[in-house]
């Protein structure tokens, strides 16, 4: 096979034609589909009532309280400055999981690229 007949020109780029071949038998595209369920998901843990941006808020006014000894500005019965950062670490660690799921989903992707 030659280096031109290596190459397919598709509507979205030229592609390496091995890999496509391989990936079109290989890769379920439906997959995406559940994926972006889970960026939605992610997307409501980060920036959600009560997501991963409040709790970084809400951390930062207890350090400032504790640290640097500024007024309150989160209500001190609501949680515990060490229940925050294990609930805001969890919730880190889940997010990170999932993308990295993403990730390991759409890298073999990267091999369509003529250039890979």
């Amino acid at each position: 096979m030659s280096d031109q007949e290596k190459i397919i020109a598709t509507a979205f780029g030229r592609l390496d034609r091995v890999e496509l071949e391989r990936l079109q038998d290989a890769f379920d595209t439906s997959s995406l589909l559940g994926a972006v369920g889970k960026v939605d998901e992610i997307a409501l843990a980060l920036l959600g009532e009560d997501g991963v941006r409040e709790m970084v808020l809400r951390l930062h006014g207890m350090l400032n309280t504790v640290f640097n000894g500024a007024g309150l500005t989160v209500i001190a019965e609501d949680e515990t400055l060490p229940e925050l950062v294990c609930d805001l670490t969890l919730e880190l660690q889940e997010a990170i999981t999932t993308l990295r799921g993403l990730v390991k989903l759409i890298e073999p992707l990267i091999k369509l690229s003529p250039e890979s």
